[in-house]
């Protein structure tokens, strides 16, 4: 029969499952801003600069909107995409000053759709289930810098410089088969530059994206199992005087 011993590593075993879902509840976060000045261009992930570089004003377009985007696109074989933006920031180079803020908590009145749609999920999080393209801002804008947070990335777009959906900059940040930033400026719907930098993630964010997308894909499974776990250990609490004793233990 069950004794104390079986109890004890039942209990273990539901201590696990339960520290890692709520490790892994978040998925990976990453912190992306750009700047674009001039002919320079910078990328930072977390605070620490991936790529710089600089673009000849003939191969770039020189002021407008900022955006982002959405690939639809997931790390095999999980097909849940959890991707999603928060804390779109568009600051001014010369004063630090604040252009745009966007929080996602209302909706996307301010936001030009380039592309398919986006969606504002219950969290104030910005997600899309399809490809998408949108930007928002003025038209004047010309040296800024982009900061948002994205949750779970997989493969999404910082837009920079767009003027319409066929002259813009775009930086494509892949978190899937290889790590990479690809950038590209498009006059008249012709890409004019590109440029490819390689991007590190860290390992325990990797895990944590990958085993998210499996508990979201099994919440129904994770939460049975939980829910049953949770009544074992209430019964055999219940029942504890009538469990044996462990081998070695006094009569």
């Amino acid at each position: 029969g069950w004794n104390r011993k079986s109890f004890a590593k039942i209990m273990v075993w539901y201590i696990a499952i339960l520290c890692l879902w709520f490790w892994v509840r978040e998925g990976s976060v990453v912190k992306w801003k750009l700047v674009v000045n001039g002919n320079e261009h910078t990328l930072f992930c977390d605070n620490i600069q991936v790529d710089q570089f600089e673009v000849s004003e003939e191969k770039r377009t020189t002021m407008g909107f900022a955006g982002l985007g959405f690939s639809d696109i997931s790390r095999p074989p999980l097909p849940v995409k959890p991707q999603e933006f928060d804390d779109f920031i568009v600051r001014s180079i010369d004063d630090n000053s604040i252009l745009l803020q966007e929080d996602f908590t209302s909706h996307l009145d301010n936001w030009s759709i380039l592309e398919n749609s986006f969606e504002i999920n219950h969290r104030g999080r910005l997600f899309s289930d399809s490809s998408s393209l949108g930007v928002t801002g003025v038209k004047d804008w010309e040296n800024y810098s982009i900061e948002v947070t994205c949750h779970n990335p997989t493969e999404a777009y910082l837009l920079f410089r767009v003027k319409n959906k066929y002259n813009y900059g775009e930086v494509k940040i892949r978190y899937w088969r290889e790590m990479v930033a690809v950038y590209s400026y498009y006059k008249n719907g012709k890409k004019i530059f590109t440029r490819t930098g390689w991007l590190v993630e860290p390992p325990d964010e990797a895990v944590k994206s990958i085993l998210l997308r499996f508990v979201k894909t099994y919440a129904l499974a994770t939460l049975v199992l939980l829910g049953f776990l949770a009544v074992f250990i209430l019964i055999s609490m219940l029942l504890r005087p009538c469990l044996g004793k462990s081998p070695g233990e006094g009569a």
